[in-house]
């Protein structure tokens, strides 16, 4: 069986480009980027299949979603993406099956991105596969410091989340350019041309982003799952995270919080698909706030930083 297509033809989304419009236009923007995310995640998890021939598409593996939005941008029309962690799926707790070990082997290029898993996963991989090329696309980024206590581990490492900051994207989005550059030099100048085109759409939706903070009144905003340290280190803000190291909080500290929420006037807690909100709907009947969602994952990762911005905004006003 061979894939046919591209995850960045024109018949599979409106161009990028078309996207980065005046505020009064956000609305329709909006309406295309979700339809062009209904036929991007019909994509996610494509199959490699056989030896690469000189005319068929690069088959590239990534962690996590939004690192199949970069390569889109990048490669254009030359690839097609297998993309380990699910939308929905918790990426503290993923293993790579046996078959997608296989899967994964056969491949030509996988892009990390920094996660935890990636540790474990990418040794076992260099050694099924010596021609798999592995990108370390947070290489040249100087993560901030955490802790994290999931699935009974108890150690020190870096914040992951990179991909939520604009600004590091485009570092980023280098590594896979170089990255493609590498494996397929005979297209060099279109990867060029493509990520220059991706930067700018990235200063474009930036400006955007810094539009929907305009007349905050407030700088903080609480979160169930610390994702978004990056985000709010780029915009001015600061995140108030219910999880303590990765544990759900303790009767003091939720009534820390609950002190603080009064406050400062905060009236929205912000919770992500891939972990349980029952705490923070106890915590909203405490203190009388509204429950939103906002994805760290998004499949149009252009798409879900707007809309983060958006409902955040409005919460700071």
């Amino acid at each position: 069986m061979h894939i046919k297509g591209s995850l960045a033809s024109p018949h599979f989304c409106c161009k990028i480009n078309s996207i980065f419009v005046g505020r009064n236009e956000v609305m329709l923007m909006m309406l295309r980027w979700k339809i062009a995310s209904m036929f991007f995640a019909c994509f996610l998890g494509l199959i490699f299949v056989g030896p690469l021939r000189g005319d068929e598409k690069i088959h590239v593996a990534v962690s996590i979603p939004p690192q199949a939005y970069f390569v889109q941008q990048i490669a254009g029309e030359h690839a097609v993406v297998q993309v380990l962690i699910r939308p929905g799926n918790d990426p503290h707790t993923y293993k790579p099956r046996p078959s997608q070990m296989k899967l994964l082997s056969d491949g030509a290029i996988y892009f990390a991105v920094g996660l935890p898993f990636e540790e474990a996963l990418l040794p076992r991989l260099q050694s099924l596969s010596s021609s798999l090329r592995i990108v370390k696309t947070q290489k040249d980024i100087e993560r901030l410091v955490g802790s994290d206590h999931h699935s009974g581990h108890d150690h020190e490492l870096v914040d992951p989340h990179i991909w939520l900051s604009p600004s590091l994207v485009k570092i980023q989005a280098a590594a896979i350019r170089d990255g493609f550059v590498a494996l397929d030099p005979a297209h060099t100048s279109e990867y060029n041309r493509n990520y220059s085109i991706f930067c700018s759409q990235i200063d474009q939706l930036d400006q955007l982003i810094r539009g929907e903070f305009q007349g905050k009144t407030k700088n903080k905003f609480v979160v169930v799952h610390p994702s978004w340290a990056y985000f709010a280190r780029e915009y001015d803000l600061e995140q108030i995270a219910m999880e303590i190291e990765g544990k759900e909080p303790k009767a003091a500290d939720l009534a820390a919080l609950i002190q603080k929420m009064k406050e400062e006037g905060l009236s929205t807690i912000f919770v992500s698909p891939q972990f349980s909100k029952k705490i923070a709907e106890s915590l909203a009947r405490e203190v009388g706030a509204s429950i939103v969602v906002i994805d760290p994952l998004p499949i149009n990762w252009a798409e879900g930083m707007l809309h983060t911005a958006q409902v955040i905004g409005e919460s700071l006003r």
